[in-house]
């Protein structure tokens, strides 16, 4: 079985934010409101992986390849 994709990603800094981890990062691609695909995903940033549990964000709508977001993330 192969094993599940992890996606490199750019972390502009660490933060909490009521008691989650989280980073602010830079999207890696389009995400449709809808359809957040970084959720449930394997991420790697530095050398440390992670299982993306949300994404937040101050405005609606798509987010955009480039886009800073925050993620909240737990250890994977």
């Amino acid at each position: 079985m192969a094993e599940p994709e992890v996606i490199e990603l750019a972390a502009l800094y660490p933060y909490a934010y009521k008691g989650e981890d989280m980073f602010a990062i830079v999207s890696p691609f389009r995400m449709e409101p809808d359809r957040l695909e970084l959720i449930g995903r394997r991420v790697r940033i530095g050398d440390v992986q992670y299982i993306v549990k949300s994404i937040g964000r101050v405005t609606q709508g798509p987010i955009h390849k480039g886009e800073i977001v925050g993620i909240v993330v737990e250890p994977g």
